[in-house]
Parts: structure tokens; C-alpha cells; sequence
């Protein structure tokens, strides 16, 4: 089985209260993250959104398109897709902020 590791910048990361929620991220670095499906999207059938723990669950983005199509088959047939790290990137708090990941899996 080949290992897969990547980094990848999030999408959706300036819509809603995101942009909050990236700030106090800055303040808290390394809370709880994990990946939860959101197969019911209406945008992508694939939809896998990024959460934390603040200490309530929060959605902070969500995984690019392409590769959530890779990844939510792995998913939704059981096999472990874990995201280590989430860094807000960019911008000043509360504007213009974006937000990489660090995700792996085996295939």
C-alpha cells in the first residue's frame, strides 16, 4: 500500500463565520481537527468539510473538489483519511485569511 500525504488549501474558508473562526485559530493553535462528509451538499455530492473544535464543533472550510472526489470514496468505505494540522494563512484576522491542511491516507 502506497502512503499518501499533502497539504492542501481549503476552499470556502471567507464565508459565514469563517473568518471568526480562522482568527481564534490563530489564537489557539492545534485544537481537535477532523473531516466529516457532507454527502446531502447541494454543490458537491463529494463535500468534505473541515471541523475543529472551538470548544464547540465548527465547520472551517472545506476540501478543494478535486480532491474530495479522490478521498470520499476512501471515506465512505471506511478507510482512515486523517488530517494531522490546520494553519490559517494569509491576510489580516478577519479579512482576506485562507487556511491549509495536512491530510493523509493509504490506498
Amino acid at each position: 500500500m502506497a502512503n499518501f500525504n499533502i497539504r492542501t488549501q481549503l476552499k470556502g474558508c471567507s464565508f459565514h463565520e469563517r473568518p471568526s473562526y480562522l482568527s481564534w485559530l490563530r489564537q489557539n493553535p492545534d485544537p481537535p481537527v477532523w473531516l466529516e462528509r457532507e454527502p446531502d451538499c447541494a454543490y458537491d455530492p463529494n463535500a468534505i468539510r473541515v471541523m475543529i473544535r472551538k470548544p464547540e464543533p465548527v465547520c472551517i472550510g472545506y476540501l478543494p473538489r478535486d480532491l474530495a472526489s479522490v478521498l470520499a470514496p476512501l471515506i465512505d468505505s471506511g478507510k482512515p483519511v486523517t488530517i494531522s494540522r490546520v494553519i490559517p494563512t494569509g491576510g489580516t484576522p478577519g479579512k482576506h485569511q485562507g487556511c491549509v491542511a495536512d491530510l493523509s491516507w493509504d490506498r
